[in-house]
């Protein structure tokens, strides 16, 4: 009997334990020759732990690429650390999406520097504490970057970490990566725990403008109808970045491109069912509800790695339906259970 697509797909995956320290560049990773992808997938196993609302978690990260030419480097990083400060129910997740020349090495210094400062995490948390190393641990992180030998003039990257201490999440968001719960109560729905740092928010606009920058689809400030916005500055010479806040992108930063962070907090409830974590490899390309709809079908069956899979290979199919261009894709899928 011949076998369908989509179970040849499956035999290229694998679920491999995570080791907390671990760099998401070394990890574990097959290269699908059929479809010319490099999927980096890590997971943890089903836990039941007493104040752990995690039950799995995992991973996947691809390069993109032009005209079916994969790019050099994937300049996504992506961080999973479970068992922060040896506590099972403390879990670290981040997707950095780096941008320009050096934006790969920008994405995984933040990611070092984020999981160099984990033995900080308070081990018996309030909320307000969580709040108060996510702000500091990013802080330190922005500053490693402006500080390292690392081009930062027109290279940068977005952040979104997210910690969970028990039921407590806590999101905070530079650039326009993303972070959403997928929620059941009798119908599907979600609710957005990052604020997205776009040119096409009136308030980010406002602060650019005030800043002598300005927002266009082009430097020439014409009223193009078609193409993306960006936040340029009177320098020709200085091309157009597509977010108002950033990490790096220090030729922007007089122009109101700023780094500072925004915080979400959440109490997971009965409702919460899984979280999505992604670039906007995903973003650009799948609403927040296509992204629900897809990773409920694999939720079902408890299976976050393939939840995985079925995001990246709807991206994908969705930049390649839009043109030759694929950006690189990284999401993490984790599951969620309430503890009553």
């Amino acid at each position: 009997m011949q076998k369908s697509k989509n179970q040849n797909s499956l035999k290229y995956l694998k679920l491999a334990p995570i080791n907390p320290f671990n760099d998401s560049n070394s990890s574990y990773s097959h290269s699908m020759s059929k479809s010319r992808r490099n999927y980096k997938l890590q997971g943890i196993l089903p836990i039941n732990i007493t104040k752990n609302c995690v039950s799995r978690c995992a991973f996947i990260s691809q390069k993109g690429n032009d005209n079916k030419t994969p790019h050099n480097l994937n300049q996504d990083s992506v961080l999973l650390q479970t068992k922060l400060n040896s506590q099972p129910y403390q879990f670290l997740f981040g997707v950095f999406d780096g941008h320009g020349l050096n934006g790969h090495s920008i994405s995984t210094l933040l990611k070092n520097r984020i999981s160099s400062n984990v033995p900080y995490c308070p081990k018996e948390p309030q909320e307000i504490d969580l709040i108060e190393y996510l702000e500091n641990s990013i802080n330190l992180a922005s500053k490693t970057v402006m500080s390292s030998p690392i081009d930062t003039d027109i290279s940068g990257s977005t952040l979104c970490l997210v910690i969970i201490s028990g039921p407590h999440i806590i999101c905070g968001n530079i650039g326009d990566s993303r972070c959403i719960i997928g929620k059941y109560n009798e119908n599907w729905d979600f609710e957005v725990l990052s604020k997205e740092h776009k040119p096409n928010i009136p308030e980010e606009v406002e602060r650019i403008e005030n800043a002598g920058g300005f927002v266009s689809v082009f430097p020439n400030k014409r009223n193009q109808k078609e193409g993306i916005l960006r936040v340029w500055t009177d320098d020709p010479e200085i091309p157009g970045l597509a977010m108002t806040r950033s990490i790096g992108d220090k030729a922007m930063k007089h122009v109101g491109v700023i780094d500072t962070c925004e915080i979400v907090k959440h109490k997971v409830c009965s409702e919460d069912k899984f979280l999505i974590l992604a670039s906007d490899g995903i973003w650009d390309v799948i609403s927040n509800m296509e992204a629900v709809e897809i990773v409920s079908k694999f939720w079902k069956e408890g299976r976050s790695e393939l939840a995985c899979k079925g995001l990246v290979d709807a991206a994908t199919e969705k930049w390649m339906e839009s043109g030759d261009h694929i950006d690189d894709i990284s999401v993490i899928v984790v599951f969620l259970h309430a503890k009553e």
